[in-house]
């Protein structure tokens, strides 16, 4: 129970053994534009996805945070989308990378998420949606 309501109560964040091990893993990758958006009514969402995109520029990759307010988002979790039907090199750097620190990134076929938040064809977007 009590791993239970942890897993609810505590903010998500990346520790900084995850953080070494992102920057490990994208060395000598080609890096791009990433947006980070967040579902606007989950507590933590905004804090961890400001410290995505800061851990993502310290990496080199030229990652914004969206502006977009967002009251309802599916799926639930974290996760990597596009506007192309293949992800854009920068999101296969990232989902390598964060696979590397044991952090599982699913992508989500494209769709409104990134039509919303104005990417274009070559942009990855990193998702931070409910809990799951």
């Amino acid at each position: 129970v009590a791993s239970s309501v942890d897993r609810l109560t505590a903010s998500r964040k990346l520790t900084a053994t995850q953080i070494a091990e992102i920057n490990a893993a994208v060395a000598g990758t080609e890096k791009g534009r990433v947006i980070v958006t967040f579902l606007t009514v989950e507590w933590d969402a905004e804090e961890y996805a400001k410290q995505l995109v800061e851990v993502l520029k310290k990496c080199g990759f030229d990652a914004v945070l969206s502006d977009h307010l967002w009251v309802e988002m599916k799926p639930d979790g974290v996760f990597l989308t596009g506007t192309a039907s293949t992800l854009p090199k920068a999101a296969s750097a990232i989902q390598r990378a964060f696979a590397a620190a044991g952090i599982v990134l699913p992508v989500e076929p494209p769709g409104e998420t990134a039509r919303e938040v104005g990417a274009g064809p070559e942009d990855a977007v990193l998702v931070v949606s409910n809990r799951n």
